[in-house]
């Protein structure tokens, strides 16, 4: 739910669930040039990170999603100071 920024030195603006679906739209009719969205065999799909991201919280991603990277830096010695 990101738009793209109005200058390299601005943060991006947060989106609307509305401005986004738009956006969403607007892209599938443009790629609809180039892709086959309803192909009987094999059609195109868009998808929306939303709908697999949408639902985690971030208690839920710093729980179940960061603590693999945390284990995963320890494995491999990342997390340890070097010894002088």
């Amino acid at each position: 739910m990101i738009g793209d920024p109005s200058g390299k030195s601005q943060e991006r603006n947060l989106l609307s669930r509305e401005s986004l679906a738009h956006n969403v739209a607007a892209l599938r009719e443009q790629m609809r040039q180039f892709l086959d969205f309803d192909a009987a065999s094999n059609p195109a799909q868009l998808v929306n990170n939303f709908d697999w991201v949408g639902p985690f919280s971030y208690l839920e991603f710093l729980r179940d999603v960061a603590k693999t990277f945390r284990e995963r830096n320890a494995r491999q010695g990342l997390g340890e100071r070097p010894v002088e």
